[in-house]
């Protein structure tokens, strides 16, 4: 079946992620190579098919943050728009947009360079602030963990520390050396919580190579029966070794559609 135009755009904004060539990356992949878990790659699947706002992060580059970023943009619920902040008129635009409809608004990344969709100084608080009602952000950013993305989103650009607080997701990557070549990981995930405080739901141990849960999700979308239910959709599309962004977003569609979550 075809895909509906928004769908064919949203593919086209997840596709200008691709930054080094070649096809992007699936969560089948990622679990291929170790970066994710298939518990893991379950919990981000109902996390934001379900609404939540995310960042991913890694001080330094080529640790996989923006194909992780494109994977959990492949989870998105089903109607939304992926609308792509090139620059401060898109930015302007955004804010002026009081419709009912779904949309993500992607920042390829909070830096101060000079390339497309990059945001910085306080615009990055006017992005954070387009979360709401139907209105998730995502975007990717250098920091290693909470305390640092901190430091530099509301110490350092002056983003509201309760806009920072409310954004639902943090994931942080980690890459090193081995024998092998290199190894990229998801290192941590860490959820907001109405206190304020950042809690981490998975975090990765370098002794045995695996992704461990830390507490029990506290997001409404990620729980038992949702876990259980993505759990399967992640191991069928495994099993049928799904390799292309958008046969897995189609996928996707079709199992959130036909009620394959509660959300």
């Amino acid at each position: 079946m075809p895909m509906l135009p928004a769908e064919e755009s949203n593919l086209l904004q997840i596709e200008a992620l691709n930054q080094r060539g070649g096809r992007l990356l699936t969560f089948v992949d990622l679990m291929e190579a170790g970066t994710v878990s298939e518990d893991l790659a379950a919990y981000f699947l109902c996390a934001v098919a379900g609404g939540a706002s995310f960042i991913t992060a890694a001080v330094p580059g080529n640790s996989g943050k923006t194909t992780l970023l494109a994977c959990l943009l492949s989870s998105l619920p089903p109607q939304t728009e992926i609308f792509t902040i090139a620059d401060i008129y898109h930015l302007h635009a955004a804010q002026r947009d009081h419709s009912g409809k779904r949309i993500c608004y992607l920042v390829h990344e909070i830096s101060d360079a000079p390339f497309y969709s990059y945001l910085w100084g306080s615009y990055v608080d006017r992005f954070l602030a387009l979360r709401g009602n139907k209105k998730q952000i995502a975007a990717s950013m250098h920091a290693d963990n909470p305390e640092h993305m901190e430091q530099v989103l509301v110490r350092e650009l002056g983003v509201s520390r309760d806009r920072f607080n409310s954004i639902e997701l943090l994931v942080f990557m980690r890459m090193d050396r081995t024998q092998l070549g290199l190894r990229r990981r998801v290192a941590s995930v860490y959820e907001a919580a109405p206190d304020g405080k950042r809690r981490p739901v998975y975090l990765w141990n370098p002794k045995t190579d695996s992704h461990e849960p830390i507490e029990a999700p506290r997001l409404p979308w990620c729980n038992d029966a949702n876990l259980s239910s993505a759990s399967e959709f992640i191991r069928t599309a495994r099993r049928d070794n799904i390799r292309s962004i958008r046969v897995f977003r189609e996928r996707v569609l079709e199992f959130l559609q036909s009620g394959g979550l509660r959300l």
